[in-house]
């Protein structure tokens, strides 16, 4: 199990997991953490997974091949926020190094990642964005996507990756966060902060977790409930009182 430890991520083979009488490790950093009776290889100081198995790779002496080494280069960069995060350290970039002298190839994986979109993911892009809402003294913003958005664009659940940073880049914005409601009618909730302010410890109160400044979990519906939910959430952790409807 890698970048985990938490049953809630990896729910559709948890049964597998636990009826499996095959030996399981954990390769995680994050600190919040669930007994998945395994064997657990787990540093928190890491920025990345991508990080542990580099170093591992290299404790082993195994020399990567490209592919494996653009992979794990992969891991770190979106970990990292492409190294802009505070968790990017020399560890990192000494591993990132490591990767790029054994073939990853950092300005075509950004190009693949980055640089490329379909019409759907912008046409539902355009919708989100315009949903985007500040709360919490205008220190918190939020969005959220339901399901008829991608049935009526055309787009991918995975075209929402990424977007819930879009809030933080408003002027003022300490925190932000996304709601993605799934087949099940659960929401699938993305938490961001660029302060002090532990989105980890917010979402762990909803079975997620993650670290300090990036987390997430998975509320029970309607989309409505869930944002009322973490909205008084935020608004707790933030010191905020009761205040009017949040502006858009």
């Amino acid at each position: 199990v890698v970048d985990t430890s938490a049953w809630q991520q990896i729910n559709d083979v948890r049964k597998v997991l636990e009826q499996t009488a095959a030996k399981k490790v954990v390769i995680d950093h994050h600190v919040s953490s669930d007994d998945l009776g395994a064997v657990e290889f787990k540093d928190t100081s890491a920025s990345a997974t991508g990080v542990l198995i580099t170093e591992l790779a290299e404790f082993l002496g195994v020399t990567l091949a490209p592919s494996q080494a653009t992979a794990l280069f992969c891991a770190i960069a979106t970990d990292t926020g492409w190294f802009r995060f505070p968790n990017a350290d020399a560890r990192t970039y000494h591993a990132a190094g490591r990767l790029i002298e054994q073939g990853a190839q950092p300005s075509g994986l950004y190009r693949e990642l980055y640089e490329r979109s379909s019409l759907a993911r912008l046409k539902l892009h355009s919708i989100i964005l315009s949903r985007v809402t500040l709360a919490c003294d205008n220190r918190l913003a939020f969005t959220y996507v339901c399901r008829k958005d991608f049935s009526e664009t055309g787009a991918h659940p995975t075209d929402t990756e990424d977007l819930v940073n879009s809030g933080l880049s408003i002027d003022g914005v300490e925190a932000s966060f996304i709601l993605v409601e799934q087949l099940d009618k659960r929401i699938k909730a993305s938490l961001r902060s660029r302060s002090d302010l532990s989105v980890a410890a917010i979402a762990e109160t909803y079975g997620g977790g993650g670290h300090r400044q990036a987390a997430g979990a998975m509320l029970p519906g309607p989309i409505e409930a869930a944002q009322a939910n973490l909205l008084n959430a935020f608004k707790s952790a933030m010191g905020v009182a009761d205040e009017q409807s949040p502006s858009e």
